[in-house]
């Protein structure tokens, strides 16, 4: 299993992937940023996710943080296949 923690560098929740955004929380990623955590290339048939503007995916808004952590968890599951911890 993979762990999603941050231990280096700036950031505002401690997580890798998982940003505050106000006073709520969203998962923003890119499919490079994927592989570098999980070693796994995003499934082709996820690839629409990461359309947007330089590829990013950003989610809805989560109210907590640990809502936010457990969708990144199923996120990081059903788009790369791997099961991640915190």
């Amino acid at each position: 299993m993979v762990s999603l923690v941050r231990k280096k560098g700036n950031t505002s929740t401690g997580i890798l992937m998982l940003q505050k955004y106000g006073d709520r929380y969203r998962i923003r990623c890119t499919p490079e940023t994927l592989k570098r955590a999980t070693s796994v290339e995003v499934k082709p048939e996820h690839r629409h996710l990461f359309a947007g503007k330089d590829g990013i995916y950003n989610s809805q808004l989560f109210d907590d943080i640990e809502t936010g952590k457990q969708e990144l968890l199923d996120f990081v599951y059903r788009v790369c296949g791997v099961r991640c911890t915190f």
